[in-house]
């Protein structure tokens, strides 16, 4: 094309609406560049153009942005997009430039949380240079850090009316704003954005999924695209996403060169990515010597220097005051970090991101924490240099390969100091000879240790063996040997330890020495699980899945290994213990048990892998006369005998093993649902009547004809959706057109909504029954809130209408002398309880709801359940009416479990994650506000909130359980039967229970509903197992146990004592009520220390801050048996209870004291 043509070109856009001005200008460029014409030689900084294009690419306001017509050219060579780019670039260039400055200094506010600076300077952007993208992101961080997530929704609002509607800009603010919250993880966005987006496809999508989800990964046909649509924000985003997107094109199709059109423009461009790239690819001989001059000049370059060399205090002292300077220079915090590890610095001092960097590389025991918030660093920094950095950092940290990915060239481009491991990106050997040749002037020290392995200059002792190993004279016997010496020396640093960990491992999967490296991998995990973290285990389990050699087979660690690798292959798990036990002869479980090999590999052995899955699919210990449940609590037994320190964990088991058990035993219903309706009882009552409107529907009945004549044929093939879809509008338009049909439907209709509306909210056998009174009534407010209670994170308010929860009796006891900051604290958990109880409350009002109509709330939907019957029983002649009702109870069944799957997915989902978020943003609450005068009291709440943080996971799977159909249902039980059940576990749970001699004396006859039952048995499960380990007879021999069970009448004196009791506790009690005692009693040895067993009790009873002064009472919650027992009663069994003690020279008893006329049966026992 000539230049006259292109002049021709651009007068003609200067004719174009600035709406399509962005897309016929990418096509013109991007068409004459095909054509191997130059039209920015013509399109420059001084064309007529420029004005035009400014206002438009350097918006002031947001209209510009969204008035813009968009469009992608989808046949364009994925490569000369850079030429789209590089017009832009050299033409804004000032602008960009101008920009990159104000973005440092923003960078700089933002990492040392000065946050009105920071929000000063993205102002400052959009007045000066334009509206961005970028900018708006930033704005949401900083108005989520400043004034929470209110502040951030009001800008959002703000923001959101200027999007005019455009659907990708508003989805983009909106996705934002998620990512700005502080409170959201980073694994709650990332589920919510996946999902969002879920399989979706599509060039905008690709753009959405590049701008808002943070582990995007590019692919090399979808950057022209997104490249292409980014053009139409701003040049500043436009640049912003080539820069990051760039480095990563070019690593993944190999590119060795960079285009010269680009090199040309990038110069002009200051900033250090573009650099660095240039450095990357040989282009930048004068960048490369003018930063190191600079580093020279500055004493920089001694920092890499000394640490090369071990010299960890000189770089400890250096990088302190460096920081403080460079605060964004993640690099040299990185180095900071690792330096003072290795001088065994410890972390008082530290605070924020590095501070968990520091624990993340010293693999301390607030790992996994400052792993987290790592991430949700990762999430807010989005946009910023130390994204890639952060992302580099964490793939390093716990990467399974040494190889260099996209993200790490991203994160060695945003270096702000080049060093001589910078050469680890350069691909071309003849660059990275010069980049090398360079390094040897500047950093003499560092090129003589690394390339000449010189360690002669090194002092640090671990950092000079182990490049000593680097030695290729050295046998790799005596390197195996000295690297596991090194691994195992606790005088080195956890990190220093788990580089030589990961070295040897490498060294024996690349010899294939696969049994080596499994004992490493077993011996490693019992010294610190963290050091087995960068590990490729699953590299060496694939290679040796299918055949391991015998003495692999024959090996314990084996199993474990499996077990390390994937706790869910229990297939091979199973094998690999098979093979383990015919190795070594091994036909019943007290061989297992004797045979001997590392203690600790044996306990994990058989507590972890030899579990109760595992047992049962291996016939050889299991006879007529045991079923796995047996040896596994053989096995558990020995663990408690041996394991002394984690008994409690195994009586646990045993307990839960047994009382598993003894419930069967007590299942004589065929009912085995959860889910309370009484579908038999429902037909028995309304059958008559309901046999009535059948034989009045049988009547008119024209069903068959219809459907058959006018509507099966024209459905085959359809999908079962389409199917229903379209079976429906053909009744619905037979309808229209036959009165008859009308009427036929109607009265079927009629029918099954009064079927339906019995099997739902029959107030005696219907489903609304079971949710009203055994989940929403008390259950689920008890459960899911108590362990916030345990943890004294939520108050009560005076009366049930008000949301200020400021009752709290723990903190308001504790000692502060600040009444101001008190309060402040008081304010923090009233919010927290407030925000719990709207959340658990809505759980009440809208989850666990019958959605009858559309407009109801509730997950238990039944809305379709009328039209799916009458759909899908198109075919089926109903013999009667009795066929009729079990073929719609079955749909009902059907519909049931689809319910209770999604009530499931949410609890499992949503709530928790609602939980944790609502935890994560008390802490940074309480965190931050003036400690003074109540330091103690945030110390401990901090502490609580971690524990509690811990009660989650149990909280939820518990009370997702709730809404599983179980295969039993509990019938109504006396007290004798739960005495009988309760010792049977108790034989099977201590090994010598058949020594004590038990007296047990029930005098109460009244049924109990059998929904308490598994509560009761672990109430007396307590007492009884507390009888026992506090007895101090060895053998249990000389134990005598009794159990008491009896009734307490209204009027006698020990129901006035008991009355007296629960009114100092501000419990009411009705007259006429009748107390149930159970009490169990035992004798204790003449060993026993008496004063040290009542003061542990006693302590017992105050950690769970119910003790006062009655010292016999308790009524609380907590982790020990008593404990236990009280949590039990006040939150599982809808009875006023008190708990007594009493401890004299030769005996013990506990006694728990409850109203049983909440309990009791009000039917005849089933």
């Amino acid at each position: 094309m000539s230049y006259k043509k292109i002049n021709s070109s651009v007068i003609e856009l200067l004719t174009i609406r600035n709406s399509s001005l962005i897309n016929s200008l990418n096509y013109f460029i991007l068409s004459e560049f095909t054509k191997n014409n130059k039209p920015y030689s013509i399109i420059s900084k001084g064309s007529p153009i420029k004005p035009k294009l400014k206002s438009i690419m350097l918006p002031k306001n947001m209209s510009k942005i969204v008035d813009n017509k968009l469009g992608v050219f989808v046949d364009v060579d994925e490569s000369n997009i850079i030429y789209l780019v590089s017009f832009y670039l050299a033409l804004f260039s000032d602008e960009i430039n101008q920009f990159l400055n104000k973005k440092r200094e923003y960078e700089s506010m933002l990492y040392s949380n000065r946050y009105d600076e920071a929000m000063e300077i993205l102002d400052n952007i959009e007045q000066d240079i334009c509206v961005t993208l970028w900018g708006i992101k930033q704005k949401l961080v900083i108005n989520d850090l400043i004034g929470g997530l209110e502040q951030n929704k009001l800008y959002l609002e703000s923001i959101s009316k200027k999007a005019q509607g455009k659907a990708y800009i508003e989805i983009i603010f909106n996705w934002y704003s998620v990512m700005s919250e502080n409170k959201t993880s980073y694994d709650n966005y990332q589920n919510s954005i996946k999902k969002y987006f879920d399989n979706s496809e599509g060039s905008m999508v690709t753009y959405l999924r590049y701008k808002l989800d943070l582990e995007y990964q590019l692919d090399y046909k979808n950057f022209s695209s997104i490249i292409q649509i980014e053009s139409f924000s701003s040049v500043i985003d436009l640049y912003l996403s080539f820069i990051d997107l760039y480095p990563q094109f070019l690593f993944i199709n190999d590119i060795k060169s960079l285009p010269s059109v680009f090199i040309t423009c990038a110069k002009a461009i200051n900033d250090n990515r573009i650099h660095n790239l240039l450095v990357q690819f040989g282009e930048g001989a004068a960048i490369l010597e003018k930063k190191l001059k600079k580093e020279l000049d500055s004493g920089y370059y001694n920092v890499i220097e000394k640490y090369s060399v071990g010299e960890y205090e000189y770089v400890n002292s250096y990088l302190a005051d460096y920081l403080e300077k460079e605060i964004s220079d993640f690099q040299s915090r990185t180095i900071y970090v690792k330096s003072l590890i290795q001088s065994h610095q410890k972390q008082e001092t530290l605070n924020g991101i590095t501070k968990y960097m520091y624990s993340m590389y010293a693999l301390n025991e607030d790992y996994f924490k400052s792993r987290q918030n790592i991430l949700k660093y990762r999430k807010q920094y989005k946009g910023t240099t130390w994204e890639p950095k952060i992302i580099s950092f964490l793939n390093r940290r716990e990467a399974v390969s040494d190889s260099i990915s996209k993200m790490e060239i991203s994160s060695y481009l945003n270096d702000i100091n080049l060093t001589p491991n910078f050469s680890n990106i350069i691909s071309s050997s003849v660059v990275k000879s010069g980049f090398t040749q360079k390094m040897k002037e500047y950093f003499p020290i560092t090129n003589s240790v690394i390339n000449h392995n010189n360690t002669n200059l090194i002092t640090d002792e671990f950092r000079k063996k182990y490049m000593e190993l680097g030695n290729t004279k050295i046998e790799i016997q005596e390197i195996y040997e000295n690297l596991e010496i090194m691994i195992f020396n606790e005088k080195y640093s956890l990190f220093s330890r788990e580089r030589a960990a990961f070295r040897l491992s490498e060294l024996l999967l690349k010899k294939e020495e696969y049994y080596k490296y499994i004992l490493l991998v077993v011996k490693l995990y019992f010294e610190n699980n963290l050091l087995i973290g960068r590990m490729n285990l699953n590299d060496c389990f694939l290679k040796i899945k299918r055949r391991p050699s015998k003495e692999i087979k024959d090996s314990v660690c084996y199993p474990i290994f499996i077990y390390l690798c994937d706790t869910s292959d229990k297939r091979t798990k199973t094998i690999a213990i098979a093979n383990f036990l015919d190795a070594n002869k091994i036909f019943e479980i007290n061989q297992l048990l004797q045979l001997e090999f590392e203690k600790r590999q044996k306990v994990f052995f058989l507590f972890k892998v030899l579990d109760l899955y595992s047992l049962k699919k291996d016939v050889r210990f299991l006879d007529k006369s045991s079923n796995a449940e047996e040896v596994r609590i053989t096995v558990l037994n020995w663990l408690i005998a041996e394991d002394k320190e984690n008994k409690r964990i195994y009586h646990d088991e045993i307990n839960e093993i047994n009382k598993q058990s003894a419930v069967k035993e007590r299942v004589n219903r065929i009912n085995k649902s959860k889910i309370f309706v009484d579908t038999q009882k429902i037909y028995s009552e309304n059958k008559n009547l309901w046999e009535e409107d059948y034989a009045n529907y049988i009547e008119t009945k024209k069903f068959d004809r219809q459907i058959y004549s006018s509507n099966v044929e024209n459905l085959k093939g359809l999908s079962d959706i389409d199917y229903f879809r379209k079976i429906t509008r053909g009744i619905n338009s037979e309808i229209k057109n036959d009165l008859v049909y009308h009427q036929e439907i109607l009265m079927l209709k009629n029918l099954l909504n009064k079927i339906l509306d019995e099997l739902l909210i029959s107030t005696s056998h219907g489903l609304e029954t079971y949710l009203s009174s055994r989940i929403r009534h008390g259950y689920a407010k008890n459960h899911l809130t108590n362990v916030f209670y345990k943890y004294n994170l939520m108050s009560k308010s005076d009366s049930a209408d008000n949301q200020n929860y400021y009752i709290n009796d723990y903190w308001d006891n504790k000692n502060y002398t600040n009444k101001e900051h008190f309060n402040n604290f008081k304010n923090l958990i009233s919010e927290f309880t407030r925000k719990i109880d709207t959340k658990v409350n809505s759980i009440n009002s809208e989850w666990v709801q019958i959605k009858r109509d559309k407009n109801d709330n509730g997950l238990f939907d039944y809305t379709d359940l009328l039209d799916i019957f009458i759909v899908g029983s198109h075919s089926i002649k109903f013999r009667n009416f009795r066929d009729l009702f079990e073929q719609f109870v079955q749909i009902f069944w059907e519909k049931s479990d689809i319910n209770l799957k999604e009530l499931r997915l949410v609890v499992n989902s949503d709530l928790k994650i609602y939980f944790y978020d609502s935890l994560d943003d008390l802490e940074k609450n309480i965190s931050d506000i003036d400690k003074s005068g109540i330091e103690t009291i945030i110390s401990e709440c901090l502490t609580n909130i971690n524990l509690c943080r811990t009660g989650i996971e149990s909280v939820i799977n518990d009370f997702s359980e709730v809404f599983e159909k179980p295969n039993v249902e509990h019938t109504n039980f006396t007290m004798s039967e739960l005495c009988e059940t309760a010792l049977s576990i108790s034989e099977k749970m201590f090994r010598y229970f058949n020594q004590i001699i038990i007296h047990s004396h029930v005098t109460t006859t009244e049924m109990i509903e059998g929904s308490y039952f598994p509560h009761f048995i672990d109430s007396l499960g307590i007492l009884i197992n507390n009888a026992i380990e506090h007895s101090g007879f060895p053998n249990l021999s000389g134990l005598e146990l009794s159990i008491d069970v009896s009734n307490v009448i209204d009027g006698t004196d020990e129901w006035l004592f008991y009355k007296d009791i629960f009114s100092k506790k501000e419990i009411d009690i009705c007259t006429g009520s009748v107390f149930t005692n159970i009490t169990v009693k035992n004798n204790l040895s003449s060993h026993i220390d008496i004063t040290l067993l009542e003061k542990r009790i006693k302590n017992a009873f105050e950690e769970a801050d119910s003790f006062d002064n009655i010292k016999e009472l308790i009524q609380g919650e907590g982790g020990t048996g008593i404990i236990k027992l009280a949590n039990i009663f006040k939150n599982k069994v809808p009875a006023s209870f008190v708990i007594l003690y009493e401890v004299q020279t030769d005996f013990i008893s506990i006694s728990i004291i409850f109203d049983n006329e909440a309990i009791i049966s009000k039917k005849e026992g089933m």
